[in-house]
């Protein structure tokens, strides 16, 4: 049975089964592709990125690592999706700190760095309210005068969504402070001019 068909194993046509049921698949997906990869078969470009993509939609970000890792370290170039999944699987890993560096590492290689790949990194940095990082993503598709899909509007209107609710919570915290110093200004006053009447009593 071929990394594909274990990725693939819980779509039947009796239903879906459950969450632990398809972990356990794409585990044994991985087990079964890392088996042939130290046996010398490193298998076709798509069947890694089935095993990345199953892996990320878990956050299992340590294992998508080494299977980009040991892809690269065999003189094989990946999927540009794989990164792309490599990304998704930081982002729920709760490792957005990292999305950043996997395009770092893709242009350490000399690859292009697809807008597939901005788009995961937007969709993952915007989520997470992280605008100074989206920001620069942007400047540079800016600079590299690129052309944007419909997917990364998509990304950029999330993140600049965010970035307004972020702002909006942010203003409305300090109007309530700035309220709430006026209110003790206000009693503080109004305990002064008691003090002042009773004092001329």
């Amino acid at each position: 049975m071929s990394s594909r068909e274990l990725v693939k194993g819980w779509e039947r046509s009796s239903g879906f089964r459950p969450f632990e049921r398809r972990k356990k698949s794409v585990l044994r997906a991985f087990n079964l592709f890392n088996s042939r990869l130290w046996k010398g078969y490193i298998g076709r470009d798509i069947e890694v990125a089935h095993v990345t993509e199953g892996l990320a939609d878990y956050g299992d970000f340590r294992r998508v690592a080494y299977t980009m890792l040991e892809v690269e370290g065999r003189g094989r170039e990946p999927l540009d999706q794989c990164y792309g999944h490599w990304i998704r699987s930081l982002a729920r890993g709760d490792q957005v700190d990292r999305v950043r560096s996997v395009i770092d590492h893709m242009r350490a290689r000399n690859r292009e760095v697809p807008l597939s790949v901005y788009n995961e990194a937007l969709f993952a940095l915007g989520k997470n309210g992280r605008v100074k990082e989206c920001l620069l993503i942007k400047e540079e598709l800016d600079k590299e005068l690129r052309k944007l899909d419909d997917v990364t509007y998509t990304a950029l209107i999330n993140y600049k969504a965010r970035k307004t609710a972020v702002e909006r919570d942010a203003s409305s915290k300090s109007q309530a402070r700035g309220t709430n110093v006026r209110r003790l200004h206000e009693g503080a006053c109004k305990v002064r001019r008691l003090q002042g009447s009773i004092n001329n009593v």
